[in-house]
């Protein structure tokens, strides 16, 4: 007779494995970073943690909930984009055991970034600013939308980070076109998209 019998994971053992993704190598070869996602059954959702591999030292370490970890090209840093009132933002964690910093404060969040050529700043895309006019027609009439002449389109921005006003540059103004993706050339001095 045979013992052997073939067992299966439930749905719920299935949900609750992690998954590993947005893993990505430093510059160096020294460290990764990847995002560690696990169930939270309480809460019925589930949390994204990235995690750093330091070739130096021997075990991972989470450093915040997050995603889309990039290594800075020195590889010193780790920017991520982390929810604050549920709109991505771009944090930066250096490895020397200081605390992350806010990089950017958008009011509608950022939907992708890529660090410069140089580390000194970023490149990110988010949604253009509302103008004065729908912004003072919105407060007398309520939130309502003029077809094809209302649309917040994703716009081009760049942002120092050793500027202390955190002030970014818009390098598109999303009056005419919606930015998808882009991308940068070598020295950064041009964006394509």
């Amino acid at each position: 007779m045979n013992s052997h019998i073939e067992k299966y994971l439930s749905i719920e053992e299935l949900l609750s494995l992690p998954t590993f993704s947005d893993t990505t190598i430093s510059e160096d070869g020294q460290n990764i970073a990847f995002v560690k996602q696990t169930a939270d059954w309480k809460a019925n959702t589930y949390q994204h943690h990235i995690w750093i591999y330091e070739k130096r030292k021997d075990p991972c370490f989470r450093i915040d909930e997050g995603a889309s970890p990039s290594w800075s090209p020195d590889s010193r840093q780790l920017a991520y984009l982390h929810s604050v009132n549920k709109k991505n933002q771009i944090y930066v964690k250096s490895l020397d055991g200081s605390p992350a910093v806010q990089m950017t404060d958008e009011g509608e969040g950022i939907t992708h970034f890529k660090w410069s050529p140089n580390g000194q700043g970023f490149y990110y895309l988010a949604q253009s600013k509302e103008s004065e006019e729908n912004k003072t027609r919105r407060e007398s009439y309520g939130d309502f939308h003029r077809v094809g002449r209302d649309y917040q389109n994703h716009c081009l921005y760049y942002i120092e980070i050793n500027d202390s006003s955190r002030k970014a540059q818009p390098l598109t103004d999303g009056q005419e076109f919606h930015i998808l993706e882009y991308d940068l050339s070598k020295d950064g001095k041009k964006w394509f998209y």
